[in-house]
């Protein structure tokens, strides 16, 4: 096939043509389109990087913050609720009149629960006031069920239902 000179460089400038258009549509073309989408999504990142960077300056915080907690909590006696309560019925001077049992109610890898009953015989119902003033006062109880039942001997008899929390120490 005998192409004249003319054709020759129709064909040539076609051909030049049909690669650069190949190199634009399978190299230029996706780098550039990969180009814009980093600079939509490195905008983006960088937002999430620095909320990232908050969140992790919060947990950091909160973390010293339980770490303390931990240490202070160990050295209460409210650490151990019915050494706690027998705390209380101590200083209301009904230790005495005391009968005081536990059970678990609930927990968890941060907090357990703990049941305390008392049974109480032959208190006044100023003992009682008194002793129900120090529960409430305290955080970390809550009085769940009181019986009260007058005895033969103008006294109470109470039987009480109190649910205490204990932050768990893991160490």
């Amino acid at each position: 096939m005998n192409l004249s000179k003319r054709e020759r460089q129709s064909a040539i400038v076609l051909a030049g043509c049909v690669a650069l258009w190949m190199v634009f549509m399978l190299v230029i073309r996706p780098a550039w389109q990969r180009i814009e989408t980093l600079n939509r999504i490195i905008p983006e990142t960088e937002v999430v990087m620095e909320q990232l960077a908050g969140n992790a300056r919060e947990y950091r915080h909160l973390d010293r913050q339980m770490a303390t907690l931990k240490k202070e909590i160990l050295t209460r006696p409210e650490q151990n609720p019915r050494e706690y309560i027998n705390l209380i019925l101590k200083k209301s001077d009904l230790a005495n009149k005391a009968q005081v049992t536990t059970t678990p109610k609930g927990q968890n890898d941060r907090f357990n629960e703990t049941r305390v009953e008392i049974h109480l015989t032959q208190i006044t119902p100023d003992e009682l006031s008194q002793m129900i003033t120090s529960l409430v006062n305290d955080n970390t109880s809550q009085i769940e069920k009181v019986t009260i039942t007058p005895d033969k001997k103008n006294s109470l008899e109470i039987s009480a239902q109190i649910s205490a929390g204990v932050l768990s120490i893991n160490q």
